[in-house]
């Protein structure tokens, strides 16, 4: 802020204050002196005119000084305004941020806890019924170390009280998912070949 008017004003009352002592001392030293009455008078309409002038002079300082009073009140009051002005911006950022950051946050999460996807079908989760389906045709075709057939699928969860047609369908689902194509049978079971009897008589 520019102080410069406000010095300039401060001198002047300073200036004006000095002249007024000198004369109020001429004063004085002319009553002593027993000077004449209008040499006195003289020096004392001098040092009116300096005590208006100090006066003016302080007037002025004090109102300049009232004046950047308020400008620096104004300048403080804006800058608050704008601080919380830019504080509720950031504040809202913040917000719209955090918000962002949760979506994300949540949407990785649900992307972790995803089942794998592959041909187009993702896998069920373990614990639902169409997971149970799957897992059941996953230890069948590990026992078997082929794809388990839809009757040997449809025996297994019949056991555990699933319908059929959803055993079919996610048998269908489970086939595209692991690639399968084809008609599935059970595997041929190996006969052991048997000892010739002799014949006796």
């Amino acid at each position: 802020m520019d102080t410069t008017k406000l010095d300039e004003l401060k001198n002047t009352a300073v200036d004006a204050e000095g002249a007024v002592e000198n004369l109020e001392a001429e004063v004085a030293s002319l009553v002593n002196a027993e000077a004449e009455k209008e040499d006195v008078a003289a020096k004392r309409a001098e040092l009116k005119t300096a005590k208006a002038e100090f006066k003016k002079a302080t007037t002025a300082h004090s109102k300049e000084e009232k004046r950047l009073a308020r400008e620096v009140e104004k300048a403080e009051k804006a800058a608050t305004k704008e601080a919380e002005k830019a504080e509720k911006v950031a504040s809202a950022e913040a917000k719209v941020q955090a918000s962002e950051d949760d979506k994300v946050a949540k949407a990785a999460a649900r992307e972790a806890n995803r089942m794998p996807e592959q041909n187009g079908i993702r896998r069920p989760k373990p614990g639902t019924v169409c997971g149970r389906t799957w897992g059941a045709a996953d230890t069948l075709s590990a026992e078997m170390k082929q794809p388990v057939p839809i009757a040997n699928l449809l025996e297994a969860t019949r056991l555990e009280g699933f319908n059929d047609g959803n055993t079919k369908a996610e048998y269908a689902r489970w086939r595209k998912f692991n690639n399968v194509t084809g008609r599935v049978t059970a595997p041929k079971e190996e006969v052991a070949a048997e000892p010739a009897a002799e014949a006796t008589e």
